[in-house]
């Protein structure tokens, strides 16, 4: 098949080759070719060294291109070794010359201030400055010779590590390097006194020794024995400072040390330089420091300092002496507390004698209820501002630690074990006083509450502040004189939540109970104004009598033992309503019998001062009989021998009732006193009452209040036996708890060895028990055969 022609007829042209054909002779370097190349280059080096400009043997400048060529012709053609030891010569020759001419400068005299290292520190400066920008230059040179000879050759440094290992071996072998480091040992123990340094200077420096490997080899230990040794020293000439003073040096300390780490010192130093400052001004000092001052911080409420203070010692892990401080300041607060309200308490007077015409039995009408008041309000108030704070420092100091939340609460309970039973009847009367409080918001009285039952966690004996709360609720609720019903429920609700509803069962019957009895109160007024009752009536209608009762229908079960006056001779104004409501109550309760208790009973009685004058006095039923009996004696006096006849109060009873009425308040305007003693002689300003003491109504009585209160002045004899009946009512029901938590631990495991029983009642009770009570208590259950010890006689068994 024959081909195409070309466009025009002509034929293609055949297509052209290139031979390469080699030498006819090879090329050959001169002879002094490396020579006449090194040459140059030398001179080249020398004028780098020399900081020099770079020109060639006739003058002329010399370019670093042509001169970075030269060195790729000499490695090019197999010169490479001898250049680089040639250059490795120079370069060492060059770094002995300038260390030997910095050594032979440097000052002879032993140097005394930072004016005489200064010097010296700064020709070593310009020394490794000038020699670093030489190596520098001279690599960008022989760029060539690094990249190729250097890198495929084993064993064989980078001409920037030759130039920094020739200055470490000359500078090392050199008198100037203890004299280096001792210059910036100085210069950095001026700045630590507070002289200003050149920091730049210190920096570069101890760049230069991390470069040549002499920082870790010869500074740093030196450094940090200096440091240690410097600190040692202060740590005792400061620490008779005061704790915040010296608190804020050590953290200056602190803060100083990572400064110079920043500034110029190498960051492996750090660790070792914080701990060296740390065992030095801390870990010494720790115990002193809290002992010296922890206390102090605390109830001053130094956060900032007692913030550093736990800072310092979690760094040497001192922690557990700081959470040991705080458990003793919490339990000697708290101790100190308790034990302030305990001596506020008025010893109790004598009882009487049974043949003395005159009373101790009750106290004179002074100050005594109000202090004991104040004592136990002023106890919790500590208590409650003690654990604000505490709170606050948990929070704001100690960084919300967990461990020192849970030493707060351990230690809070030790407090409180200590004196468990006293701490529970505060925390008691003061949860009284609050729900009594008529000017108390209901904000207030919540927040308060709430602060109160953080504390009452941390009671160990939760069955004594119930005693004394179930009692102190009765006379709250019977007198009329809790502020708010929902506090009063509230309050018994968190009880609940916290101790189950066994602990409140009582307590929420009581409420009911007074609920029950408004309904029953309104049922009963109902019945009495029902005009469609039998005609035949046991007693007088309503309508006949004009005076107004009201009842409190109580469930024995839930109420506190109530005093009850057996003998008392009551008006027919009171009798009357007795009558009626038994004759409605049985009539409609088939079955149940009514008491009456009217100790805690309250009266308003209409007193008319004078013609133009009219009061209403508040008081209790007591009260009120007397106050009847005055009015049936007209103004004649009456003594008390006769107001007991007539009322039939007991004696010791009649002398607070009669104090109440004639020496309480007699301030202008306030006054309580609505009967005048009679009494003539040296003993007419004592305040006890005799069976001779007269009395007579107060025409000149004066109150700027239309409805006044009597306060019944309180009879410490008898609180103080209430007080010990409740202790001995609880000691009672822990007896029963501990035998029905032994008799419950023997009927399921049968046979259990002494101890292993022991500790299981005590893993199981309430409170903090005695191992000597629980004994005493087995051996009660032997001897009614609930248990019986086991043949070895180290054990018991349980008899079904």
């Amino acid at each position: 098949m024959s081909r195409p022609l070309a466009a025009g007829g002509n034929k293609p042209k055949p297509k052209m080759k290139l031979k390469i054909k080699p030498f006819a002779k090879p090329p050959s370097l001169p002879a002094d070719f490396e020579a006449t190349t090194w040459a140059k280059l030398s001179a080249s080096v020398t004028a780098i060294q020399s900081k020099l400009p770079l020109t060639n043997a006739s003058g002329a400048p010399v370019s670093r291109e042509e001169l970075y060529r030269s060195v790729e012709d000499l490695v090019v053609h197999k010169f490479a070794a001898s250049t680089y030891a040639s250059l490795s010569k120079m370069v060492d020759e060059h770094v002995s010359s300038q260390i030997e001419s910095v050594a032979a400068s440097a000052p002879t005299l032993e140097p005394s201030s930072m004016a005489d290292f200064l010097p010296l520190l700064e020709s070593v400066d310009r020394a490794w400055a000038s020699h670093s920008d030489a190596m520098s230059s001279i690599r960008s040179i022989f760029l060539y010779l690094d990249r190729s000879y250097v890198i495929q050759t084993p064993n064989v440094p980078a001409l920037h590590d030759v130039g920094v290992s020739c200055f470490r071996k000359h500078f090392a072998a050199s008198p100037l390097r203890s004299r280096v480091i001792d210059g910036l040992l100085f210069l950095i123990k001026c700045e630590r006194d507070r002289e200003a340094v050149p920091t730049s200077l210190i920096r570069s420096l101890l760049r230069m020794l991390v470069s040549t490997s002499l920082y870790s080899e010869s500074f740093a230990p030196l450094f940090l024995a200096q440091t240690t040794l410097y600190f040692r020293e202060e740590g005792l000439s400061k620490i008779s400072a005061s704790v915040p003073v010296y608190l804020e040096h050590t953290h200056g300390r602190l803060k100083q040390a990572s400064e110079q780490v920043n500034a110029y010192l190498d960051p492996s130093t750090r660790p070792e330089l914080i701990a060296a400052i740390e065992s030095t001004l801390v870990t010494p000092h720790a115990t002193t420091l809290l002992a010296k001052g922890f206390d102090d911080l605390m109830d001053n409420k130094r956060v900032a300092e007692l913030r550093l203070l736990f800072e310092l010692l979690s760094r040497v892990d001192k922690l557990k002496d700081m959470k040991s401080a705080l458990g003793m300041y919490i339990e000697e607060k708290v101790r100190e507390l308790l034990e302030s309200a305990s001596s506020r308490k008025t010893p109790a007077p004598p009882l009487p004698s049974s043949t003395s015409t005159s009373s101790s039995s009750a106290p004179a009408p002074s100050s005594s209820s109000s202090s004991s008041s104040s004592s136990f309000t002023s106890c919790v108030d500590g208590l409650l501002q003690l654990r604000d704070s505490i709170e606050v420092m948990y929070k704001e100091a100690f960084s919300s630690s967990e461990t020192f939340k849970a030493a707060v609460k351990a230690h809070f309970e030790i407090a409180f074990t200590t004196k468990t039973n006293a701490a529970a009847e505060l925390l008691a009367k003061f949860v009284d006083s609050k729900l009594r409080a008529s000017k108390a918001t209901d904000s207030d009285t919540e927040k308060t509450l709430d602060k109160v039952l953080v504390l009452f966690r941390y009671l160990n004996g939760k069955d004594v502040f119930e005693v004394f709360y179930k009692n102190m609720l009765s006379k709250r609720l019977l007198q009329r004189k809790a502020a708010s019903m929902d506090a009063e429920k509230s309050f018994i609700g968190l009880l609940k939540t916290e101790c189950g509803t066994n602990f409140t069962a009582k307590m929420e019957g009581m409420l009911k109970d007074m609920d029950l009895s408004n309904e029953i109160v309104s049922n009963y007024t109902s019945w009495c104004k029902d005009p469609t009752r039998e005609a035949k009536q046991l007693v007088q209608p309503l309508s006949e009598d004009t005076s107004k009762c009201e009842m409190n229908i109580l469930t024995n079960g839930y109420w506190p033992t109530i005093k009850k006056s057996e003998n008392l001779l009551l008006p027919e104004a009171i009798t009357v309503h007795q009558k009626r409501f038994i004759q409605y109550y049985e009539d409609k309760y088939q079955g149940r019998r009514v008491e009456w208790v009217h100790s805690l009973s309250t009266c308003d009685v209409d007193f008319a001062v004078d013609s133009k004058t009219k009061k209403t006095l508040v008081v209790t039923e007591f009260m009120a009989l007397v106050l009847i009996a005055m009015n049936d004696a007209g103004s004649a006096p009456v003594s008390m021998k006769t107001l007991i006849e007539r009322t039939g109060i007991e004696q010791a009873e009649m002398e607070l009732v009669l104090q109440s009425l004639s020496l309480g308040k007699k301030t202008e305007g306030a006054s309580t006193r609505v009967l005048t003693r009679v009494r003539s002689g040296d003993q007419k300003q004592d305040k006890t009452v005799l069976l001779t003491d007269e009395f007579v109504v107060n025409r000149k009585f004066r109150n700027n209040l239309h409805k006044v209160k009597i306060p019944q002045i309180a009879n410490k004899l008898e609180e103080e036996a209430e007080e010990k009946k409740a202790h001995e009512s609880v000691k009672r029901d822990r007896m029963h708890t501990i035998d029905a938590c032994v008799v419950r631990i023997m009927k399921t495991r049968k046979t259990l060895k002494h101890q292993e029983l022991i500790s299981e009642v005590l893993n199981q009770l309430r409170w903090q028990a005695e191992a000597s009570d629980i004994k005493k208590r087995i051996e009660s259950l032997i001897e009614r055969e609930y248990l019986e010890r086991s043949d070895t006689g180290k054990g018991y068994n349980y008899l079904a």
